[in-house]
């Protein structure tokens, strides 16, 4: 619903310094204006023309990562959900990262303890009323598996991820909750629940410990799951 490219620029050019590795960010539509599934299908058709292009922009297609933050970070589930269902051998991934998003709907979730504490009810039904305009939340009807991948039925076969959370961030138990799922399934997952933070806390980056140690882990995955090295 809100940002734009511009948003993680400054975050991209560090991510590509730092790992040594090509970057490409997604200028994604935004809801209300453009509501599911226009943004997924931005990004999936931009890893697609990544890979696609591999050569031209100097990109290994054997080793493509794929990640985001908060709504990203859904963005980022679901475009691995989307590209393992269609089958789609142009577009090759090894690695998912996402930090602290929304995965799931259920009118219990949306009334959970943690909820109450640092976020709303309320706030949390109009996003998703954005998002998902057709959905009838008041009978608790059940959001696509690609708008919530949490509600994906079968999650074997994505790639090995890794996930932050939050401590104090109404999402953490449902990050936490996905990456269960994901191991249960087979899948190589790291999670990371940093303590004292809240939903975005990295944003702010460099100017706190526990942000630098974030984001040097991060980078630190990134670095180890693509095989990439260091440009400093």
């Amino acid at each position: 619903m809100a940002g734009s490219i511009d948003l993680g620029h400054i975050r991209g050019l560090m991510i590509a310094a730092e790992a040594g590795c090509v970057v490409v960010s997604v200028d994604y539509r935004l809801a209300p204006e453009n509501p599911f599934p226009d943004g997924l299908e931005d990004c999936y058709t931009v890893l697609s023309w990544t890979t696609e292009r591999a050569d031209e922009l100097g990109v290994d297609r054997n080793r493509v990562g794929i990640g985001g933050e908060s709504a990203g970070g859904a963005l980022a589930a679901a475009t691995t959900l989307l590209a393992r269902d269609r089958g789609d051998r142009t577009s090759p991934f090894n690695y998912c990262c996402t930090r602290s998003w929304t995965i799931a709907w259920t009118r219990r979730r949306c009334r959970h303890a943690r909820r109450r504490r640092y976020g709303t009810p309320l706030s949390a039904a109009i996003t998703w009323r954005h998002y998902l305009p057709g959905l009838d939340l008041a009978s608790g009807e059940a959001a696509s598996e690609y708008a919530a991948p949490a509600r994906a039925s079968n999650l074997s076969g994505l790639p090995p991820a890794y996930i932050s959370a939050c401590e104090g961030d109404p999402l953490r138990d449902e990050a936490i909750a996905y990456a269960q799922r994901l191991l249960v399934a087979g899948v190589h997952v790291e999670l990371h629940c940093f303590p004292r933070t809240f939903h975005g806390f990295d944003l702010v980056g460099m100017t706190t410990v526990v942000g630098r140690r974030a984001i040097g882990e991060q980078l630190e995955v990134l670095r180890r799951a693509l095989g990439a090295t260091s440009a400093s």
